[in-house]
């Protein structure tokens, strides 16, 4: 391989694992169309297109709530609004917050609520740290 094929392959390389650090994963066809690092990072960091808003879990009863189907639903949701595509930094930061500040369904006990506070940190994962940091402190799922 020629010195040239090696400095491309390279690029592609740095280009890729900014596109893996700044989101989740590299799928080649996003690598292959963009020219140069800087706008790997430009791309990953681009938050005009629309949030991700699954909207509200709606429940009708505390028991309800508490079922294994809506749990599951909770999960579904949350893996759907992090799969790779739109806001990739807004993708990463939500998982990166919702590890720091962790909440477990099972001590929380309402899907609904657990559902909630993804919401919360999905919407402000991008926002001030202090916004956030506020949000969480009064979050229902935080507070049980």
């Amino acid at each position: 391989m020629g010195s040239m094929d090696a400095q491309a392959a390279s690029e592609r390389e740095r280009i890729s694992h900014v596109v893996r650090r700044l989101g989740y994963g590299a799928r080649p066809d996003v690598v292959a169309a963009l020219p140069d690092v800087d706008a790997a990072i430009g791309e990953a960091l681009h938050l005009s297109s629309p949030p991700v808003d699954p909207g509200p879990l709606r429940v009708e009863s505390a028991n309800e709530s508490r079922s294994r189907t809506t749990i599951r639903s909770v999960d579904q949701r949350w893996l759907e609004a992090t799969l790779p595509g739109r806001r990739p930094i807004e993708q990463r930061l939500t998982w990166f917050w919702h590890d720091h500040f962790a909440i477990d369904l099972r001590k929380v006990g309402f899907a609904h609520l657990v559902d909630g506070y993804h919401q919360t940190i999905r919407r402000l994962a991008t926002e001030s740290f202090a916004e956030l940091l506020n949000a969480v402190a009064i979050d229902p799922a935080m507070l049980m």
